[in-house]
């Protein structure tokens, strides 16, 4: 629960925000350029200051089709466009740093599952992350 401990523990993306919807079951995170759906209830309401961890290895990359005329997926929650300001090939796994429009920068791990790659993506490429509710973790403290 705690911002200290979850930069401590590995590699994680930490996003300061605040609570902006909240119902029994989940809630939603805005963070400026980013906004969490998050399946799961926090302490406080609306307005509440709170960190998202978001592990890399959690979140998806693919190339986004047309970012400037706006085709493919809308962007909503738990999905963001950015551009693709650097990687790094491990053998079973590419590390992203996926640049957003606010500044912030993403890092995406990547499983390498096929010989050839099928994310395909290189630097400078538009791309889209996504991820899924169950992903996000909110911290309070």
């Amino acid at each position: 629960a705690s911002r200290f401990v979850a930069d401590f523990i590995g590699n994680v993306n930490l996003m300061d925000g605040t609570v902006a919807e909240h119902a029994a079951g989940h809630v939603v995170v805005d963070c400026g350029d980013v906004r969490h759906l998050v399946a799961q209830g926090v302490e406080g309401g609306i307005g509440t200051a709170v960190t998202v961890a978001l592990r890399p290895e959690k979140i998806r990359i693919a190339a986004d089709a047309d970012p400037v005329a706006g085709v493919g997926l809308p962007i909503g929650p738990n999905m963001v466009r950015g551009t693709v300001m650097d990687l790094a090939y491990f053998g079973s796994y590419t590390v992203y740093h996926l640049l957003l429009a606010g500044g912030r920068t993403l890092k995406i791990s990547q499983s390498n599952t096929e010989r050839q790659g099928s994310v395909a993506l290189t630097w400078g490429d538009a791309a889209r992350a996504t991820w899924s509710e169950q992903v996000p973790m909110v911290l309070t403290r």
